[in-house]
């Protein structure tokens, strides 16, 4: 008992940190699934498959294989996570700047009318401010500790 007892409390520390890390990675993975759709390392015509992205998508238990995995992977977005990931990597932006984002990325929904709905059903998330004509959106508070990676 006291060979087995020594043992527990040799693995106790590996065990927990494994505990630990294993609930890391299930919080990030929904960032990073939100990251991937709007991002996404999708090089669909390359000759040269890139192994990292593979493995990376792998590692992050997201299956995305072909174009129109992609394509579902961001249609099942909200506009609203959109944006917020979008202001999470910069301070401020005008709503035609996020109009300008969702357009690049291909999130079709990210029209003007959208962007003003999700202000109004998320102001918990969103803040708002006028400069003459002009309307700033930004995060309220620190960014969501469930969607930072």
């Amino acid at each position: 008992m006291r060979a087995i007892e020594a043992r527990i409390l040799e693995l106790a520390p590996a065990y927990n940190e494994f505990l630990d890390l294993r609930e890391e990675k299930a919080r990030r993975k929904p960032t990073v699934e939100r990251l991937l759709a709007l991002a996404g390392p999708w090089d669909w015509n390359s000759s040269e498959p890139d192994y990292k992205e593979h493995e990376a998508l792998r590692i992050a238990g997201v299956a995305v294989n072909s174009a129109a995995d992609a394509e579902a992977l961001l249609s099942k977005l909200p506009l609203w996570e959109a944006m917020r990931e979008y202001l999470g990597f910069v301070p401020e932006a005008r709503i035609s700047e996020i109009e300008n984002f969702l357009d690049h990325v291909g999130f079709k929904e990210g029209n003007r009318q959208a962007v003003e709905s999700a202000l109004k059903r998320h102001a918990r998330v969103f803040k708002t401010r006028k400069k003459k004509r002009e309307k700033f959106i930004s995060l309220k508070g620190a960014r969501d500790a469930a969607s930072t990676i």
